[in-house]
């Protein structure tokens, strides 16, 4: 049985399996390959098989073309073990094996049960259903044990820019959660700064000798806070705090805009995808609390600061009073 990382290695390299299968499902891989197949330029054709395997209707699925894909991925998704399926279902699942080729046609099978005690994990040769056994191509374990968090986390990290260093990386390598939360860690902190993570994972020690008043709060999650609220003194005095501490307002411009943009979907009543709960509940308690006269600010806030994310790129502007104009507008 293969680790998830050496399929997202190949992938890396454009490398893709003509067929493989997954084992078990963890959120954040299970959308980080759905990226891959993206970027990789497939046309996604998905189908929950439920507790069967491959029916005639589903061969469709391998032959179908699109318009504007020449590249189909097949993603065939079964809560029974392949060894379990009927005949019908493995003659129809080998001439679906036998289209693929790797690269205008990639298929997967993603099982939720574990592998039968049968396969041992191990890599089947291709062979014709008929005699019994099946061309499962490559096998994966499609979860990442907590040992190997801190892999992912690097991950992670590059994908941000490298924003956090080894020590923090560490930090989160410990903490009993799934790669789904350490991804949403990441992003945050990455974002909120040390000052998050303060607070959000009781990371390190808040130094309140000179401000005592922050000793129990975020400045940073309280300035967007009171930017939801529309307490515009609040936003002031904490954007006032995050400054004195030698926050860089990119980042801070940038956990807004996170929030802004939740906003901004809320208020033409789409839910946004991708977004933790919590941050959409906390967006959708503010806008309750806010009156009738404040509909659209947050499509008004976020395009302010779209705009104030290009003046700090691209010249030379102050952008302590760029944060204080969104603080107060």
């Amino acid at each position: 049985m293969l680790s998830p990382e050496k399929l997202f290695q190949s992938l890396h390299k454009s490398e893709w399996p003509r067929v493989f299968t997954l084992y078990s499902r963890d959120e954040y891989l299970y959308r980080e390959l759905r990226d891959a197949i993206r970027k990789a330029g497939f046309d996604l054709q998905r189908k929950d098989m439920k507790k069967k395997g491959p029916e005639s209707s589903d061969e469709d699925l391998s032959c179908s073309t699109s318009l504007f894909q020449s590249r189909t991925f097949v993603w065939l998704e079964t809560q029974a073990a392949p060894d379990r399926w009927s005949a019908d279902s493995k003659k129809v699942w080998d001439r679906m094996v036998g289209r693929c080729d790797g690269e205008s046609l990639v298929m997967c099978l993603n099982v939720s049960s574990a592998p039968s005690a049968k396969s041992g994990g191990a890599k089947k040769k291709p062979t014709s259903a008929k005699s019994g056994t099946m061309d499962l191509g490559e096998e994966f374990l499609f979860e990442v044990a907590p040992s190997a968090h801190l892999l992912w986390l690097k991950r992670m990290n590059r994908e941000r820019g490298n924003s956090l260093d080894e020590k923090r990386l560490n930090f989160l390598s410990h903490l009993d959660t799934d790669l789904a939360n350490l991804d949403q860690y990441v992003e945050l902190w990455s974002l909120g700064g040390d000052t998050w993570a303060q607070i959000a994972l009781s990371y390190g020690e808040l130094d309140s000798s000179t401000s005592p008043n922050f000793a129990n709060v975020n400045p940073a999650y309280a300035w967007v806070d009171a930017l939801l609220e529309g307490n515009s003194s609040k936003a002031l005095v904490m954007l006032q705090e995050l400054l004195r501490k030698g926050q860089d307002p990119l980042p801070l411009l940038g956990l807004v805009s996170k929030t802004l943009k939740i906003w901004a979907y809320l208020e033409k009543g789409v839910t946004p995808q991708g977004e933790a709960p919590f941050l959409i509940d906390k967006v959708k308690r503010a806008m309750r609390q806010r009156s009738s006269s404040s509909l659209e600010v947050g499509g008004i806030k976020l395009g302010l600061a779209a705009k104030m994310d290009v003046l700090l790129k691209t010249r030379p502007v102050d952008a302590e009073a760029l944060l204080v104009q969104l603080s107060s507008h």
